[in-house]
């Protein structure tokens, strides 16, 4: 999953539904808008890179703590 580089959002609401565990990559980067990711709270782990960067707004990351493992 690459959310990158969209100028207008604000939530991950439309990812709500994601649960368990993901194969590949979560990358949320340069989202100026983005105030929040806890959408993702119901996924237990990452089997690839988790990476969050340049999202100026998302004081938290709230939401990804049910990852107990990455990579």
């Amino acid at each position: 999953i690459n959310i990158s580089n969209n100028p207008l959002l604000a939530n991950l609401n439309g990812l709500a539904s994601l649960q368990g565990a993901l194969t590949g990559y979560v990358i949320i980067s340069a989202n100026n808008v983005l105030t929040s990711v806890s959408s993702l709270s119901r996924l237990t782990s990452v089997q690839g890179t988790l990476l969050v960067s340049n999202t100026p707004l998302l004081s938290s990351l709230d939401g990804l703590q049910g990852i107990g493992t990455v990579g």
